[in-house]
């Protein structure tokens, strides 16, 4: 591994300046006084085997730590979720492919006292990292919060149309879409929704996906459910899609998850699917080939996505003023036994 250049941290504390001002210099930004530029100028020249040269901080920039941050909702662990699992196994794999190790930071979004955005910023000012991958549900004052700590990130799974960053998302909303015309193709005209917390963008999307492609359809009062609690896995809050006489012929879930406890719900109410209710998911875990029946699903792939934004990330480490972006991630529908012709 190549020898490493002193961090902004070290390079800000010594020359007495915020990290922004370090990372501005580093940049050849011209707008920082002269003064103060000559003085980060011999902070590193004394720090480092090369010659000072400004804007040139990018160039065989040698990656060797990256943080992984996400604020946890309800008190649940993070890795609770398969799908930020996936997730973190993509930017793993980017990163031992890089010879670069990777640390967790995990804060609470909820609770007493609200967000901790103030602990987390300040926290992640005093760690060791080249660039930041931010996962999920993200406090509104984060991002803005962040920015001055001069720290490349990412952001996945997560959009602010206020923050100009670079964006990595599953397209929710064509998987919402391809679910609903799967469904009407089969002849199902009242279609149902159970989906997560609208708090969460994935969920947002794919609900808004749903309401979208069930124009021209019917949309039974009551039928679309989100989640009160993501943490309790009870199915109460399902009734009404399992009722007699409000049933909808079909329901897509927004997750696999949902699916599942949908699925043994209506075994529990007698209910044999597809014959009386048939069910789309939405991710694809390992789990929905051998259920029973097996779940017709929206694939997914967060691994591939994770890994995708970790390249990024490495490559955006000493190029701060590289160019916003959003990227979707392609999804494909699944069918298995859980979806069927309406008789």
């Amino acid at each position: 591994m190549k020898k490493r250049g002193p961090r902004l941290a070290d390079l800000a504390s010594i020359s007495g300046v915020s990290t922004a001002t370090v990372w501005k210099v580093l940049a050849g930004d011209k707008n920082v006084k002269e003064e103060t530029r000559q003085k980060i100028a011999r902070v590193v020249e004394s720090l480092s085997d090369t010659p000072w040269q400004a804007g040139a901080s990018g160039e065989g920039n040698q990656v060797e730590s990256l943080g992984v941050v996400a604020f946890r909702r309800h008190g649940d662990p993070l890795l609770s979720d398969p799908f930020y699992v996936g997730l973190l196994e993509g930017v793993e794999a980017e990163s031992l492919e890089r010879n670069c190790s990777l640390s967790v930071f995990s804060f609470p979004l909820d609770g007493p006292g609200g967000p901790r955005v103030r602990q987390a910023l300040e926290a992640l000012a005093d760690k060791p990292v080249d660039g930041l991958v931010l996962l999920g549900s993200l406090p509104a004052e984060f991002l803005p919060g962040l920015q001055p700590l001069g720290l490349p990130f990412v952001v996945v799974d997560h959009f602010s149309p206020s923050v100009g960053a670079p964006y990595f998302l599953i397209d929710n909303v064509e998987g919402a879409l391809l679910a609903v015309r799967h469904l009407a193709m089969l002849g199902h005209a009242a279609i149902g929704m159970v989906c997560g917390p609208l708090e969460h963008h994935r969920f947002f999307m794919r609900h808004e996906g749903f309401l979208s492609a069930m124009r021209g359809l019917k949309i039974e009062p009551g039928l679309v459910l989100v989640d009160p609690h993501e943490s309790d896995p009870s199915t109460d809050w399902m009734l009404p899609i399992v009722e007699k006489g409000i049933r909808p012929g079909a329901v897509f879930c927004a997750d696999d998850r949902y699916a599942f406890r949908l699925l043994k719900l209506a075994r529990e109410k007698g209910l044999e699917c597809p014959r009386d209710l048939s069910v789309v998911g939405f991710g694809d875990l390992p789990a929905a080939s051998a259920s029973q029946p097996g779940l017709t699903t929206v694939r997914a792939d967060p691994g591939a996505l994770g890994l995708r934004a970790a390249r990024k990330l490495m490559d955006l480490v000493g190029r701060p003023e590289a160019a916003p972006e959003t990227y979707r991630a392609p999804v494909e529908l699944v069918p298995r036994a859980s979806t069927a012709r309406m008789e």
